[in-house]
């Protein structure tokens, strides 16, 4: 079982504001820069890269500009840009995207070598089998291709074998040196930033682990994608920021402004 402890301790979301989030002309309940109701991801019948219309994942990124590239909000738009925190970096057990030499990306590269170093102790015809169907699965994950179908069934594959990944049916198994433990989430490269970066898709139920930690309210006013400068945390727009918000109350969102 491939598997990988991935120490962090901010991850970055990007969620688009629909009126419908709206109280009072903000939003009021951290629910809606969670991932999407699991039954709005049916209705609409959407494949993901790592989720299909039966599942909801929440999609995140360990840059802010990798997070705003991945969503390429439109000029106009209002969006927030929510940071969130990993307090004392909990363990997250996730599943390294491996065994695929046509992008360079330092975690795959990583996770590629510790496979091979571990199918040393195996049977060879055992060994060539996973390389092949994790060679494939690999592929799917980060290929970049142009999304023209409505239901964006170029996802299908991927998306299949995330939900059979997080589906987490196994019993889990002690063991001193290497316990089989449920997944968190699948840790793969950005398409939007050329395979630099990483990002994640993280199950629900694993949200627990994090809290929101910084919220912006903003419009977006330019874009800058076809050329985007990441440095320092830049982010690949310019926008008009609304309000922030640093202050939780449980589920409540308590913005800055003062305004209710």
């Amino acid at each position: 079982m491939l598997k990988k402890t991935t120490l962090f301790h901010n991850v970055f979301r990007v969620t688009t504001v629909s009126d419908f989030f709206l109280e009072n002309g903000k939003i009021r309940d951290t629910k809606y820069i969670k991932n999407p109701p699991k039954e709005i991801i049916i209705k609409n019948g959407v494949y993901g890269r790592a989720n299909s219309p039966k599942s909801t994942i929440f999609y995140c990124a360990f840059e802010p500009g990798v997070a705003v590239l991945e969503t390429k909000p439109k000029v106009g738009q209002r969006i927030i840009i929510a940071q969130w925190h990993n307090d004392n970096a909990k363990d997250f057990i996730s599943y390294p995207i491996t065994n695929n030499k046509t992008i360079d990306n330092e975690s795959l590269k990583s996770a590629t070598n510790a496979f091979q170093k571990r199918m040393e102790y195996n049977h060879p015809l055992f060994a060539e089998i996973l390389d092949l169907y994790l060679d494939f699965l690999s592929s799917e994950f980060v290929k970049d291709i142009k999304v023209t179908n409505p239901k964006k069934y170029e996802y299908l594959f991927s998306a299949y074998f995330a939900d059979k990944i997080l589906d987490n049916s196994f019993e889990p198994v002690q063991h001193p040196t290497e316990p089989i433990k449920h997944y968190d989430c699948i840790i793969y490269p950005s398409i939007a930033i050329n395979h630099k970066s990483e990002n994640l898709a993280i199950l629900p139920q694993s949200l627990n682990k994090l809290r929101p930690f910084q919220l912006e309210d903003c419009v977006v006013v330019e874009t800058m994608y076809d050329n985007p400068d990441l440095e320092d945390d830049k982010l690949p727009i310019l926008r008009q920021v609304l309000r922030t918000a640093t202050k939780f109350n449980g589920d409540k969102i308590i913005w800055d402004d003062g305004e209710e």
